[in-house]
This record gives C-alpha cells, structure tokens and sequence, in this order.
C-alpha cells in the first residue's frame, strides 16, 4: 500500500504543470484618490482586497462602453487584472502590498471613443511623454493624470491648431504602476509591451526627447552686464537662441557656441536640437538690467571763481501789495461778454542780470459759474488774457480752454519786465494754487468766473527746475545730472528726498559736505556771512558753505523731481541767522534741516520730518521758537 502512495505522488509531480512565481507590488496610496495599475496578476479579488486592508475604501472600475464606475462596495466591481486602470480611495495614507503570479503577456487593450481609464502594468523601455505621444497619435484628443497632491489633473490637451498643449506647463511621462485617462477620437487599441507606445495596428517609433536647456545666471534684475551661459544634460546636442522674443529652432535664432553678453534688458530663448530626437522644450530666461549711472565727475564745473557767475535761468515774479488770499475778479455787469478786469503787475527785475533774457511764468485757474438763466462761460469754450506793457502795447494773449466741469487753469508767459497790465473776460476766486507766495488783488464784482493768478513761483511741473527762485538755481544742468544720478531709480517724492537729505549728510564718493564759513574758505578774500555767496552747482562741487548753501542745494535736487520746496530763515537774538527746508509732502509742508544733520550724522533722522525719529518739539524750540527775527519763507 506504502508503494502505491509513493507512486502517485511522483506521478503527480511529473506531470502536474509549473506553477507560476509569486510576485509581489507595494503601492504607495496618499489620503483619497490613486489611480493605479497592478504589476502583478493578482490572486485576490476587489472584496477580499478591501477587506484585508482596512484603509481601502473603495475600488472603482472605469467602464468606457458604459461610461461609468464599477465599484467594490457596491458590489458591481468583483475581479482584478492586470493592463486596467483602477481608482483606489484610501481613508489614510498608506503602503498596500498585492501578490500575485508573475504577469502574463497584456496584449492590445481595448480603446473605446471618448474617455477610457488605461493602467499601465509595464511601460517600454524608451520613455514616452504625453505630448510625444500625441505628436505621433493624432486620434488623441488628450491624456490625463491625476495628481493627489493637488487634487486635480495634470492635462495635456490639443489646442485650437491641432497640437498638444501642456494646460499645467507639465509633460508627464508613462510610468507603470500608474493609469491614466485617454481620450481618442475613435474606437482603437493601445498596446505597450513592444519598444515604443502603439496605438491602434500603426506603430509609430516616439523618438525620445532632448533635456531643457539650462540658462544661467537665473533670470532676474541685475545692475550690470551679465554673462549668460547654455547648456544642455544631452550630449551631442546643437543650441539654437533668440534675444528678440521669438521661438528658437534650427531655423530661427542663433546657433550657441559661447557665453552671451546681455548688457540691456533681454529675454533669453534657447531649444536644444539632435537628429533622430524631438527638440528640447524652450528655456526661457528674462533679464532686466538696471545699470546706475556713472557718478558725475567733479571736474565738469570746477572753478576758481570766487563770486560765482549768474546762472539764473528764469527771472521771478513779485506783486506788491500781495494780501493772502488775494484774487482777480470780473470786474463788469453781471454777465456781459466783453467787460474786462484790469490790473497791474509789478516785475521784480533785481534777479535779471548781465543782459540775461527770462521768461515769466503765470499759473491762471478757476471756475465758470452758472448764473440763474443757466448761462456760463462753458459758452465761450474758453476764457482770453492779454498782457500790456506800460505803453499799452499788447505783448502776449492766451485763451485758457474751459472743461466739461466749467474749470480752466493754465500759463501765461511773457518776456517784458516792469509794469504790465492783464486784461480778462469773465473772471472770478477758486484756489487751484494753494502755496503760490502771492496773488494780486482787484476790487471784487458781480461775475460768472472766477479766476487766481499766482505771479511767483507758478510755472507748469515740468518745468519747475527753470525758476530760479531768487538765488536757488535748480536749471543748471549739473545739479539736475547730479540730482537725477542720486534718486531718479526711486518711485515717491518721500523716498527721492530722503535719497537727497541723506546724500547731503553723507556725501558721496565725490567727497562730503562740510559746514565752513565764507572766509574760512577764501580766507581774506571773503568775509564770514550767513548770506548766500555760492549758487547750488557751486556748492555741489566745493562742498564747503554755510546753511543757505545747505538749503539751497536740498531745494534745488528736489526741485529736479518736481517736488515743491521753501527755504525758511530768520536770525537770533545775537544776530545769527540760520535756515533750512519745507518740503510739501503727502498734503502738509515737513520740516528739513540738512545742516545740522550734517553736523550731527549719528542722529541726522532727528532733524528731518521723513523719519519717525524726528524730533518735533526740539525743531520747533531750535527753529521756528529760536530764528524770529526776520523770519521769512522763501521759494
């Protein structure tokens, strides 16, 4: 009996068939969906695998005839295979582990029109990507992976042209253990066991891909000249760029052989081309390159001259009397067209010098307003002024447009000095110009218009640095060089301003400013004086003077920027004088006193109101309280 038992026992194992090898796959699963593809052929069911692994929550089955999921606990979804692409949702994260035999041959699988969820259990020796797939497939409408970081698709989709967009700017490539919607345009197959992607009965070899080119630096905001270098991961590749903006290719650009200087700002394009390989994608690199201006140099107006030439580039203007808040009115019959308002103005010639010819600068601004029959002076479309001289001879006419809202405001400007008259048409008060140091007054009367005209210091904003201001030069070209090499890169007055007090408490390269009387500097020619002897460019270059000269050259670079600045002064109780700046900022005038920030640097922020450190109360008793004497603000 033994002997019978023993010999159907060898004759079992001579002829039983092999059994397969046990494999075994550990997916990694993150917290909610994965789409994944099983490696191995599994032994187990979608029940039985739930069950074993209390995380798995459910198991879907996408069913493209059907157009709809199949689900293990539902109980519509029972065995599991290879080649499919199934949708597993875990409540946590985790590592699921599946064995099975070793995997059989997959074949073609089956592709229906429209969407179908495809899992890779094995992927071709030769990395294919989304687009290259598609560049070879035509009938694929779009390709798209899930991404459970992001909770969304990584989708790669043919735009209005016919070719293969990335929508994420991400090409994925196939990998296995993973699956992936198709979208085709018909039923077909694909098939990835071979050396290349097959789709339908066409095999189409996807050549692989060049790497991305690498440009450095990196892109970004350099203050010089860099030198830009491309390289490419694939060897015996050719580099083709462009610097105009458009799409490198083998056609189009230059071939790259060695460093690129980009000295202005540039975008870098470059592809990376090799034959019986697809080009790389483009690299792209942009490059804003600021470059500072070079530092003026200090010998463009050095001179001897002790008592500086006269570098005025406009004369002012004065009008005396000159009550705050003065106006011009209409002066006429309420209404009729035709009746003018006449008033003298008295030119200050004291600042017109060695044959000079100025000009003189009016800023006019007001409003047209209604009268009870509804009539205004928007009838005119404009409001007309003419200038006389004192022989009545017409030396300028300006007609100033009046706007939808019945507002004007212009310039008038003319180059007679002495007494002149100006003649209006309809005019009446609105201040448009609040910091005007003056106005002229006429005798009020009935009037549609109204109309201020400020005679100092009213020239348009961009042509601010022309006024010379008395002896506050801000038209010599050096100092507008000068003012726009130290803060023309910044955006807001306040920080054009600090730039500018800062410069004047620390100097620069050129050298610093140093608080020295006049006779100190030009001992026995010149004698000590509070008074302004050097103009701003003057200073700028000597870098020795006294406060005015501090005040003066604060105005004058400001002024460059357009910023609106005064020069406040006044003497003490032994007779010193002292000045420094008002500067209109933000809606109200802050104090600056960049001379005795300069004397005292390790706490200049006290004494300028651009800093929270300002001290006001001290300013206030060292200034305004000590300085009352002949005190005066000045443009």
């Amino acid at each position: 009996m033994l002997k019978k038992i023993l010999l159907v026992l060898a004759a079992l194992a001579i002829f039983a068939a092999p059994a397969g090898a046990q494999t075994s796959q550990a997916i990694s699963l993150k917290a909610g969906f994965n789409f994944v593809s099983f490696t191995t052929a599994l032994t187990s069911n979608a029940a039985e695998l739930k069950t074993a692994n209390v995380f798995v929550e459910d198991i879907y089955l996408f069913s493209a005839a059907a157009g709809s999921f199949l689900s293990a606990a539902e109980g519509t979804l029972n065995s599991l295979a290879a080649g499919k692409g199934y949708i597993i949702k875990s409540s946590a994260a985790a590592t699921l582990t599946v064995t099975g035999a070793a995997l059989p041959t997959i074949g073609n699988i089956t592709l229906k029109t429209g969407f179908n969820l495809i899992g890779f259990s094995k992927v071709p020796a030769t990395a294919v990507t989304f687009s290259q797939l598609m560049t070879a497939y035509s009938d694929i409408k779009g390709l798209y992976k899930w991404s459970p970081a992001a909770g969304t698709f990584i989708q790669v989709v043919r735009d209005t042209a016919g070719l293969p967009s990335q929508i994420d700017g991400t090409d994925p490539q196939f990998r296995s253990a993973e699956s992936y919607f198709i979208n085709v345009t018909a039923d077909t197959s694909i098939n990835y066991e071979g050396a290349t992607i097959v789709i339908g009965t066409n095999p189409v070899v996807t050549p692989e891909k060049a790497a991305t080119p690498a440009i450095s630096p990196a892109a970004g905001t350099y203050t010089s000249a860099q030198s830009v270098t491309i390289t490419c991961a694939t060897s015996g590749t050719a580099i083709f760029y462009t610097a105009d903006g458009t799409t490198p290719s083998a056609s189009n650009g230059t071939a790259y052989s060695s460093a690129i200087t980009v000295s202005a700002t540039t975008t870098i394009k470059a592809v990376a081309v090799k034959t019986a390989m697809t080009d790389s994608d483009v690299a792209s690199a942009a490059y804003t390159i600021t470059i500072p201006a070079a530092l003026p140099s200090i010998a463009d107006i050095a001179t001897d001259t002790i008592i500086p030439e006269v570098e005025i580039a406009l004369g002012g203007v004065q009008a005396s009397p000159a009550p705050s808040g003065s106006v011009y009115y209409f002066s006429g019959t309420s209404g009729a067209a035709g009746t003018m308002a006449e008033s003298d103005i008295q030119l200050d010639d004291t600042v017109v010098k060695y044959n000079q010819t100025v000009k003189r600068y009016m800023r006019i601004s007001g409003t047209a307003q209604p009268i009870a029959a509804g009539y205004t002076d928007r009838f005119y479309h404009g409001v007309w002024f003419t200038i006389k001289n004192s022989s009545n001879a017409t030396v300028g006419s300006f007609s100033l447009p009046v706007d939808a809202n019945n507002k004007f405001d212009g310039y008038i400007y003319f180059k007679e000095t002495g007494s002149l008259k100006v003649y209006s048409y309809r005019a009446q008060n609105d201040t448009l110009y609040p910091r005007a140091p003056s106005y002229i007054p006429v005798s009020e009367n009935w009037s549609t218009l109204v109309f201020n005209v400020s005679c100092a210091e009213a020239v348009p904003s961009n042509l601010v640095y022309l006024l010379p201001t008395r002896d506050v030069n801000c038209g010599n070209k050096y100092v507008r060089d000068y003012a726009k090499h130290i803060a023309g890169g910044l955006s807001t007055d306040t920080e054009k301003a600090v730039k500018i007090f800062e410069f004047l408490v620390n100097g620069d390269a050129n050298g610093k400013f140093v608080y020295t009387y006049y006779n100190e500097i030009y001992p026995g020619i010149l004698e000590q004086s509070w008074n302004t002897i050097f103009m701003p460019s003057h200073f700028l270059v000597r870098r020795q003077g006294v406060c005015n000269d501090f005040a003066e050259l604060f105005a004058a670079m400001c002024r460059t920027h357009g910023m609106d600045v005064k020069r406040k002064s006044g003497d003490d109780s032994t007779g010193a004088g002292h000045q420094w700046n008002l500067i209109y900022l933000d809606g109200a005038w802050k104090r600056v006193d960049a001379t005795w920030a300069n004397s005292n640097p390790t706490i200049y922020k006290t004494f300028a109101e651009l800093y929270p450190e300002f001290d006001a109360t001290e300013f206030t008793t060292e200034h305004e309280n000590k300085y009352t004497s002949n005190a005066t603000e000045e443009y």
